[in-house]
């Protein structure tokens, strides 16, 4: 692997992470707002309520990669515009 590719890599994976946390995050808290009403009627403890929204999280993995995937590319591409890193990109060949 090329020390260009390896830059990029990085580059684009911490922009990822954060997408990911941060719609991730987004989403916790939605199925939180929904769901503590019925978690609270239902009676359970507070260890059987957090494994329910994990495993909830777990389900909303198909629709939050996707959309992390998409946006890391998009605001990878642009920073490296932004800082006239894809001329030097393209020049290097």
């Amino acid at each position: 692997m090329r020390i260009l590719d390896r830059y990029l890599l990085r580059e684009w994976a911490k922009v990822f992470g954060l997408c990911l946390l941060g719609f991730g995050g987004l989403i916790l808290i939605s199925h939180c707002y929904n769901r503590i009403p019925d978690l609270e009627r239902w009676g359970l403890s507070f260890g059987t309520s957090v494994e329910y929204l994990a495993l909830l999280m777990v389900g909303s993995i198909p629709m939050l990669l996707p959309i992390s995937l998409l946006i890391s590319v998009i605001f990878t591409l642009g920073a490296l515009n932004r800082n006239q890193e894809l001329a030097a990109i393209r020049a290097a060949g």
